[in-house]
């Protein structure tokens, strides 16, 4: 009876060691060093902010100005103004004068004018080289006050006249700093016409 005893609990013995084994074999397989697992590190470069650009249209310089809400406004090149002459000595300008030719329907008048005056009549702005010709300067270098529609008039300047000073010095001849040949520009313009003319000094 006694071995039967001994028999079991060897058995059970066995058989407790035996279930216990591959459970010890299992926790030392995870307890196991592995090596180190090496891992690369690649920087990405972030990417670059693209601003998107608008495209740049070309500028289109256009001559034509509106005045006083005038919506109608034609370009005249040189039917306006024409025949310009000026010519400089070793003193500087001695001669500028140009042909103004009314082309409209109103008539020019060189002074300001009423509301009820404009709806005949029309005071033209003349500009030389960035400078405003004075409706006196007009009267005086144009011998007459007012240009009929269709009618033309020279305009010939005293540039030893006091009044013309500040012209005369405004008139450029020769070469600029950067080497190009220094233009000067006329330009006139109405409420509804508006003409420009470049031209040198000889």
């Amino acid at each position: 009876m006694k071995r039967c005893h001994v028999l079991i609990i060897v058995l059970l013995f066995l058989v407790l060691a035996g279930c216990s084994r591959p459970a010890q074999v299992a926790e030392e397989d995870t307890s196991l060093e592995q090596p180190p697992v090496e891992t690369e590190t690649i920087e990405v470069p972030e990417p670059e902010e693209v601003v998107d650009e608008e495209p740049v249209a070309d500028v289109v310089e256009q001559k034509q100005m509106a005045i006083g809400g005038a919506t109608d406004i034609k370009q005249e090149n040189v039917t306006i103004l024409s025949d310009i002459e000026c010519e400089f000595g070793q003193e500087g300008p001695e001669k500028f004068s140009f042909k103004m030719t009314n082309t409209e329907e109103k008539k020019w008048v060189f002074n300001m004018l009423s509301y009820s005056a404009r709806e005949t009549s029309d005071t033209p702005i003349l500009v030389l080289n960035a400078l405003q010709v004075t409706n006196g300067q007009l009267s005086e270098s144009c011998g007459t006050r007012s240009v009929a529609p269709g009618n033309e008039v020279v305009c010939d300047f005293d540039l030893e006249s006091m009044s013309n000073r500040v012209t005369k010095r405004s008139l450029r001849t020769g070469e600029t700093a950067m080497g190009n040949v220094n233009e000067n520009t006329l330009s006139l313009r109405t409420s509804s016409h508006a003409a420009e003319i470049r031209f040198l000094c000889e």
